[in-house]
Formats: structure tokens, C-alpha cells, sequence
């Protein structure tokens, strides 16, 4: 008989960010200052959801090469299904 390996799973956390900083295209610093709040469960996927939300807001396809060159800003940390107090 084959062996079961049975994996602890644990809760899905989430992470409210923040990015207060930059945006630049191509190396080329398109808006000086850029403020915005998202919820993500790591830090390298709130980077996404920012670059994501910039390009909707500002009319650049999703393709379109968009850097977030500051850092974020762990602001609170939450398990699924706990309520936002924040909005963006």
C-alpha cells in the first residue's frame, strides 16, 4: 500500500500594505508620489495588485512595464474573513 503524507494546513492569512512612493516606467519616474492600501498575502503579490490598480486607474494596458521602486508598509495582519476597516 502507498503512504499518505498528510500536510497541516494552516489558516489563510492575510496582510493589509501599504505603498507610499513612486511609480516609474521604464526607469523613467512617471508619477512622484503614489498612495495606496491592498490586502494580499505576501508582499511580492501586494506589489502586484498595486501595479495592477495604477494600470487600470491611469489607462495603461496590463502588459504595460510598471515599477514600484519604494518599499511597503506592513500596516496589519488578519485571517480571511475578518472584516476591512480600511478602503482604498
Amino acid at each position: 500500500m502507498g503512504s499518505f503524507l498528510f500536510l497541516k494546513r494552516r489558516k489563510n492569512m492575510s496582510y493589509l500594505y501599504l505603498y507610499d512612493g513612486p511609480v516609474t516606467r521604464f526607469g523613467i519616474c512617471i508619477v512622484n508620489r503614489y498612495i495606496k492600501y491592498t490586502n494580499a498575502p505576501s508582499e511580492k503579490k501586494a506589489k502586484s495588485n498595486i501595479c495592477a490598480k495604477f494600470k487600470k486607474e491611469n489607462g495603461y494596458l496590463q502588459t504595460a512595464k510598471i515599477e514600484l521602486p519604494g518599499k511597503l508598509v506592513l500596516v496589519e495582519r488578519k485571517q480571511d474573513g475578518q472584516k476591512d476597516n480600511q478602503s482604498s
